[in-house]
């Protein structure tokens, strides 16, 4: 019995031993968790007092950029260095000093600012794919900071610049402006066939070429994509070559009636609808739009050719009656807007017929320059109207439907 109690004691020290180990081991780790916790709460801290001191001396270094900056944007442009102490310890997007992060930079990593004329984007050397913008205006103090992987050299850039869809939306708009008020130059001509009920000997070639090619460049803009531009002129333009031919047959004589009816039936319906034809079902589709551009530009050069005759009477006649300057200026205008929309929008069929354009305009104007004080300007008009039966009238509206032929290539 005394043996059996000897070990149930033993048993006991055994287990209340063992549970005065687990337990002052628990109390030992409860310990070390409070220690840890304790420096935990230290190294934060001590992180956060550094931080703020850190933030608080980059707006001071911000601050003192205003004294760098003393150049007007417009004349020159300062070179400037950022001061690392702008930056977080890595490139990794993160806040700064509680400005927010575009998420949804451009492709060149560069965040607009808005109602600000003038702005620095730099980059430091040690930095890499960290920009930052600063205002010229007020202050240029850090505003948004943004994360770019591949670009490590110091730059600086402009804010008012234009992309190329930009430029082609701003061409394309002058170039309908300029296109529709040439559309419109015939107006007071037609309004005169009006009022005296008669085409006065006028021809109506020039508006039937001028109809084909706002309709073949029509069927271009509509194959081709992001042509509204293209489209919207000239669908202006085949209603007002339409109105214009309904006018010239009405008052046209029978003989020149029948005649018009026969070139639109030829030109127009014929050509355009053959050209339509051919293209949308012998052309493959991946070629139709490469083939009726290649149609546009072959045709719309040759209807330069037109106003050669006029080029060649003012410096025979010496007289510049026969071409206006105004008509020759916005020849140019116009020809100089679709060539700039041609080249942005990367159209060689837009873009090179209007070299030819351009260079039309340019030389009429220098030959009304040369030409306008001709002495003889009315003898030289009384033979050349006696030649082709011609008045004053009739080659100036020869000349700007020349013009309008030539305009209808946008």
């Amino acid at each position: 019995m005394e043996e059996e109690r000897a070990r149930e004691a033993e048993i006991l020290r055994a287990k209340e031993a063992e549970a005065k180990a687990l337990a002052d081991a628990a109390a030992a780790a409860e310990a070390e968790a409070q220690a840890a916790a304790e420096a935990e709460a230290q190294a934060a801290a001590k992180a956060e007092a550094k931080a703020a001191a850190e933030a608080q001396q980059a707006l001071t270094q911000g601050e003192s950029l205003n004294q760098l900056i003393t150049q007007d944007m417009v004349t020159g442009i300062p070179s400037l260095e950022m001061p690392d102490k702008l930056y977080e310890g890595d490139a990794t997007n993160k806040p700064l000093m509680g400005y927010e992060v575009d998420e949804e930079s451009s492709e060149h990593g560069e965040i607009p600012i808005d109602n600000v004329p003038f702005s620095v984007k730099v980059e430091a050397d040690n930095r890499e794919g960290v920009h930052a913008w600063f205002k010229h205006t007020h202050c240029p103090i850090l505003s948004h900071i943004t994360h770019k992987e591949e670009e490590k050299n110091i730059y600086i850039s402009k804010m008012f610049t234009f992309s190329n869809h930009e430029m082609v939306l701003i061409f394309g708009l002058l170039g309908n402006i300029v296109s529709f008020l040439v559309f419109l130059a015939p107006l007071p001509t037609f309004y005169s066939i009006y009022k005296k009920k008669s085409s006065e000997g006028f021809q109506s070639i020039p508006y039937v070429v001028a109809l084909l090619s706002a309709l073949l460049l029509l069927y271009y803009g509509f194959l081709k994509t992001n042509a509204l531009l293209i489209i919207t002129i000239n669908c202006i333009g085949c209603v007002i070559e339409v109105i214009y031919l309904i006018m010239f047959i009405i008052y046209a004589p029978k003989k020149l009636k029948i005649s018009t009816l026969i070139l639109i039936l030829v030109a127009d319906i014929g050509g355009f609808g053959m050209t339509m034809i051919i293209t949308f079902f012998i052309v493959k589709r991946a070629f139709r739009v490469h083939a009726v551009g290649l149609i546009c530009a072959i045709f719309n050069i040759a209807v330069f050719a037109a106003p050669l005759s006029i080029m060649r009477r003012v410096i025979k006649t010496r007289s510049v009656e026969f071409m206006p300057f105004s008509l020759s200026l916005f020849l140019t205008l116009c020809a100089t807007m679709w060539f700039f929309y041609g080249l942005f929008d990367k159209d060689n069929y837009i873009m090179m017929p209007n070299v030819l354009g351009f260079l039309f305009g340019i030389s009429q104007m220098i030959l009304y320059l040369i030409y306008k004080n001709a002495k003889n300007k009315v003898e030289a008009n009384s033979t050349e109207k006696q030649e082709h039966g011609f008045d004053d009238d009739d080659n100036k509206q020869n000349f700007t439907s020349m013009v309008e032929m030539k305009e209808n290539i946008v």
